[in-house]
């Protein structure tokens, strides 16, 4: 479109939008006007009074046409011009920021990779560069993770590992502060992918009068390409417990596709999976059971077709860490029923888990089994937090909401909120809505809404039936279970109304068209709580063969699930799993005392342990900013490598925690590699320049020649000639010629 703009008006765009127009003649503005006054009244006039008499209308067509081939003759003669403020040449500079970083190596480019067609334009024998020199003094900067300046068109390697828009721009402001900058001209592909900002360099070039003008190398859209854009999976699992891995995947295919995970160089599972070839981000669930306790290193690969473009985003690194340890949990049950022996006999085989219980056989008598020693729950229900918070899980059953103190009814919303723990109320005759738990601190952490007692719906019999979201859930994975062959479940309460944020991941079905939540989950402050609205799963167990295990299997996935993230009074976190060598790991320390409130002035030390080094101690201390205790290190080697946490205050040990993330080539520069057309546009466009392409490169020169700038010379363009001025004359000679001969003037 701008190709033909210039054909017919013989000069680019912007010199029209940013020119003023004047006349090469000299001649005042009120002789002009007279003039035309003049010679509308005169063609008027003379075509009003033209014989054989016409229709009105035709006189006018025809009045209209003359008197725009006169005009259009005067302009030509009074000489229009653009004057525009053009640059003295050699007297200003422009520097060249030409991205070297590894996504220039993709070969998605008319003449090859990204980084050979940048070559190409910095050339001294190509047009660009020839244009540019002849009228700028140029600099050329190289820039990825750093950047570094040179006289001469500089040699490309796309080896950086990261690519700093931000600070490639402000070194070169910096560098010609008291200079004349007439502009920066960036190549790149446009992925900036550090964590420094850009927009405040923007500000600061438009207040310099420095456009940006940007070219962008690659396809906006790589269609070949399969990208494995994220995975999901738990930073921490109990030993014995299987992975739940989420993986985002993006690609245009249609085929399948073969997903791996290795442990190491042994690959410990597989699946293939079809794609929607649509392009958007697709989720895949992929599960495994580690071995082993310890901190493992998992690497999550897309295996590579032969048509792809980018094989280097195909894969992600991993770190989980699967627990031998026991935590707690407590089960409260305000009456002897069914569904608590049965849960205790489904857990009985499970080691992980300390399963405690606390069941009411009459006023004030307790009977509690899987206690640690005779005076746990003694007085039944702990009366502190301290006491509370021993547990990681807490289960409420059958119980009304009458068995507790409104004090301890908030310490089980701490326990959750502020602890981290995971809660799970069961469904029975004392539970939800009939126990009176509406107008309670519980209600509130509850993922489903509790009725009124005068709602209280009728009890429903319900099959389970696996949503889209339970069945990539780690409860609900129960291998080889057909839910439509379990026997039915009564809801003695059916709530059918959850909250925002809450998951359903098991619905109970009563027939072919009423449905209500059966299972349901929702984030808490830092835990989780869940409602499992039944109240006689146990008929999964004695109504089944005694060779089927769906019922044990799904408590020891819920129980394990229910306890799998909560933290410990001192925990130690990074921010990311894996990262490149020189990346920044920022380390987050808590530490908290048994009632889980904060201790801001212990003695916290880190402790990296890498592989062929020797131990690195890092002293951390209180952020208030991060509500911990904060460090930042930079990751070094390569492999995975462990962070040990002491803590001690007054010279008295409080705690210990332990972490691990993984070293080594991260890949960065290949995902997301497509060209980023949009940020590019933004960049140019909020500065006063413009984006290019490599096929359009060769008009910008010419436009930034054009400059504003003090230093800047008026010039003008002359527009009487142009193409469209003789094919206008052309066009209104031939009409007037046709109208005459057809209505007998000529």
């Amino acid at each position: 479109m701008e190709a033909l703009f210039k054909l017919l008006f013989k000069h680019q765009p912007f010199i029209f939008r940013n020119g003023d127009l004047t006349w090469a003649v000299d001649v005042s503005t009120g002789w002009i006007a007279l003039l035309s006054v003049s010679l509308l009244g005169f063609v008027f006039w003379l075509y009003l009074r033209s014989t054989p008499p016409l229709p009105l209308n035709v006189k006018l067509t025809l009045a209209f046409v003359r008197l725009g081939l006169v005009g259009l003759l005067l302009v030509c003669l009074f000489q229009p011009v653009i004057e525009i403020s053009a640059v003295v040449p050699r007297q200003n500079f422009v520097a060249l920021l030409v991205d070297d970083s590894q996504s220039m190596r993709i070969a998605d480019e008319r003449d090859g990779t990204r980084s050979e067609t940048a070559r190409k334009l910095l050339a001294q024998t190509h047009r660009f560069s020839q244009q540019l020199a002849e009228k700028f003094q140029l600099r050329y900067y190289r820039f990825s993770s750093g950047i570094s300046r040179s006289e001469q068109p500089p040699a490309l390697t796309a080896s950086g590992l990261a690519t700093d828009l931000a600070k490639a721009i402000e070194t070169v402001v910096n560098d010609f502060r008291g200079l004349p900058l007439s502009a920066i001209v960036v190549l790149s592909d446009g992925a900036h992918n550090a964590s420094t900002a850009v927009a405040p360099l923007l500000n600061r070039l438009v207040a310099d009068q420095v456009p940006l003008y940007t070219v962008g190398l690659g396809r906006a859209d790589l269609d070949s390409d399969i990208e494995l854009v994220k995975v999901d999976a738990p930073r921490t699992i109990l030993q014995g417990s299987s992975v739940n891995a989420t993986l985002t995947i993006r690609g245009r295919r249609s085929s399948p596709v073969t997903l791996l995970v290795k442990e190491g160089e042994r690959v410990i599972t597989s699946q293939s999976v079809k794609l929607n070839g649509d392009g958007l981000a697709q989720p895949v669930t992929i599960s495994f059971t580690p071995s082993g306790v310890g901190f493992k290193h998992y690497v999550f690969t897309i295996e590579p077709t032969p048509e792809e473009l980018i094989r280097e985003n195909n894969q992600r690194d991993v770190v989980i860490q699967i627990k031998d340890e026991q935590p707690r949990v407590l089960y409260v049950e305000g009456e002897p029923r069914w569904e608590y022996g049965k849960l205790r006999a489904a857990l009985r085989e499970e080691k992980n888990v300390i399963f405690s219980s606390l069941l009411r056989t009459a006023k004030n008598k307790y009977y509690r089994q899987g206690i640690e020693s005779p005076d746990e729950l003694r007085a039944g229900f702990p009366s502190s937090r301290e006491e509370l918070f021993r547990y990681k899980g807490l289960i409420i059953g059958s119980v009304e909401a009458n068995f507790f103190s409104f004090e301890q009814l908030k310490q089980v919303e701490a326990f959750v909120a502020e602890r981290g723990g995971g809660f799970l109320m069961i469904g029975g005759r004392q539970a939800f809505t009939a126990g009176g738990y509406r107008s309670t601190p519980v209600a509130d952490l509850l993922p489903v809404i509790i009725l009124d007692s005068a709602e209280r719906p009728v009890p429903l019999l319900v099959r389970a039936n696996v949503t889209f979201n339970g069945k990539q859930h780690p409860i609900t994975q129960l291998t080889d279970v057909l839910w439509e062959r379990l026997p039915m479940l009564t809801v003695p309460e059916p709530l059918a109304r959850i909250k925002p944020g809450a998951v359903t991941l098991l619905e109970g079905r009563a027939g072919q068209r009423q449905s209500v939540p059966l299972l349901v989950m929702q984030r808490y402050g830092r835990g989780r709580s869940l409602a499992w609205m039944a109240s006689d799963s146990w008929r999964w167990q004695m109504q089944m063969p005694a060779a089927d295990l769906s019922h044990e299997r799904f408590w020891t996935n819920l129980v394990r699930y229910l306890v799998s993230d909560t933290p410990d009074p001192v925990m130690v976190t990074t921010d990311r799993d894996a990262y490149h060598p020189s990346d920044p790991i920022r380390i987050r320390v808590e530490v908290n005392d048994r009632a889980f409130l904060p201790i801001k002035d212990a003695t916290v030390v880190a402790h990296v342990q890498r592989a062929n080094s020797l131990d690195e101690a890092i002293p951390l201390s209180w952020s208030d900013e991060a509500g911990a205790y904060a460090a930042e290190i930079v990751a070094q080697g390569t492999g995975l490598q462990s962070l040990d946490v002491t803590v001690s205050k007054a010279n008295q040990n409080i705690g210990a925690a332990t972490t691990a993330f993984f070293v080594g080539d991260q890949r960065r520069e290949y995902y997301q590699a497509h060209q980023h057309a949009a940020f590019l546009r933004h960049l140019a466009e909020e500065t006063g320049g413009r984006y290019y392409t490599s096929m359009t490169v060769e008009r910008l020169p010419e436009e930034i020649s054009y400059t504003n700038r003090p230093s800047a010379m008026r010039v003008r363009k002359e527009l009487w000639d142009m193409p469209i001025n003789f094919l206008l004359l052309i066009g209104l000679a031939g009409a007037e010629w046709l109208l005459r001969k057809k209505y007998g003037l000529a």
